[in-house]
C-alpha cells in the first residue's frame, strides 16, 4: 500500500465526523505532515487534499506549506546581514527564516473559520533559486466558505527543541566527531538554532492529528533534493545547479541531526494520532505505525 493511501486509510475515519457534522457548527481541522526534503511529503499533500476533496465534496480541503511562509528575499538578506558568522541562516530553510506572525495569524484565520482572506505562496524559483514570495494576485483566496481540513506540510514540522542548553551542546559535540564538515559551525549558531525552532512550538500545537514520513538515513535527502531542483527546472526553467542544491542542503543537514532522531523516537507535541510511515530511498513504504 502506497503511502498516499495508508494516509486516506487514516485519516478518513476522522474526517467523518466533520462531514456529519453541520457545517456552521465544525471547527477546523489541522493535519501536518512531516518528512525530509525530497521525502515525498509535498506530493503526498498534494493528493491527499485531491482525495480527499473528491471524498467529501460538503468539506473544504486545503493544503498548505511552511515553504510559503518564507521570509520575503528582502527580509531573509537582512537578516543574514545581520548575523555574517551564522552559516545556517545564510539563506531560506531553517527555523529563524520564516514570518512567523504572517503563519500564526493564518493558522488562527482558520481556526476561526474566517471568509475573505488569502493563503501566501512563495516562488522557489525567482532571483535565480533564492526565492522570494510570490505577487499577492498569485495567493490562495479563501472566499465565503471557511476552511474545514488543512494538510499542512513542512520538512521540520514537529522538531523539538531541546529544553537544556547543555544537552544541546553536548548532542552537538557528538555530531560533529562523527560528522567533521560541521566543525566550521559555532555553537552560538546552533543555540540560536534550538531558540528558534522554540518559536514554532505554537504552530505544532494546532496540529490535531500528524502523518510523519520516516527514512533510515538522513543523507537520503541529498539524492532527493537534487531530483527535487531538476524537476523544478524543467516546470520553471531555473533553479539552482548541483554544486548550490549540495551547499543549499549542507545547511539543513546539522538540523537534521539534531532533531530528526527526536521526532523518531516519538518526541512530540501533537495531542492527536500519529500515523508514522517507514519509507526506502525510493519512497516505497517498508512499514507503519499508528502513535
Amino acid at each position: 500500500m502506497s503511502s498516499l493511501d495508508k494516509s486516506i486509510e487514516f485519516i478518513t475515519p476522522q474526517l467523518d465526523q466533520i462531514a456529519k457534522t453541520d457545517p456552521s457548527e465544525r471547527n477546523a481541522f489541522i493535519i501536518g505532515v512531516s518528512g525530509p526534503q525530497g521525502s515525498g511529503k509535498s506530493y503526498l499533500t498534494q493528493h491527499l487534499v485531491s482525495r480527499l476533496s473528491s471524498i467529501y465534496k460538503s468539506i473544504n480541503i486545503v493544503g498548505m506549506s511552511m515553504d510559503d511562509f518564507y521570509l520575503t528575499r528582502r527580509a531573509q538578506k537582512e537578516l543574514s546581514d545581520e548575523n555574517p558568522n551564522n552559516p545556517l541562516i545564510s539563506g531560506r530553510g531553517l527555523p529563524g527564516t520564516h514570518d512567523l506572525p504572517l503563519l500564526i495569524d493564518a493558522l488562527n484565520r482558520i481556526i476561526q473559520r474566517a471568509i475573505n482572506w488569502q493563503i501566501p505562496r512563495y516562488d522557489k524559483s525567482l532571483f535565480s533559486g533564492l526565492g522570494d514570495r510570490s505577487p499577492a494576485d498569485e495567493w490562495l483566496v479563501v472566499d465565503q466558505s471557511p476552511i474545514d481540513v488543512v494538510v499542512f506540510e513542512g520538512w521540520f514540522n514537529s522538531f523539538t527543541p531541546f529544553d537544556n542548553e547543555s544537552e544541546l551542546l553536548i548532542r552537538w559535540k557528538k555530531i560533529v566527531e562523527i560528522s567533521p564538515s560541521f566543525v566550521g559551525i559555532e555553537r552560538e549558531n546552533v543555540i540560536f538554532l534550538n531558540n528558534e525552532l522554540e518559536r514554532y512550538l505554537p504552530v505544532w500545537n494546532t496540529f490535531d492529528t500528524q502523518i510523519i514520513l520516516k527514512t533510515n538515513s538522513v543523507e537520503n535527502v541529498r539524492t532527493w533534493r537534487l531530483e527535487q531542483e531538476h524537476k523544478l527546472i524543467a516546470e520553471k526553467g531555473m533553479g539552482m545547479t548541483d554544486e548550490q542544491v549540495q551547499a543549499f542542503i549542507d545547511r539543513y543537514m546539522p538540523a537534521y541531526y539534531l532533531y530528526y532522531e527526536k521526532l523518531l523516537n516519538n518526541n512530540s507535541i501533537c495531542v492527536g494520532k500519529t500515523l508514522s510511515l517507514d519509507i526506502s530511498l525510493t519512497r516505497q513504504v517498508l512499514g507503519s505505525a499508528l502513535i
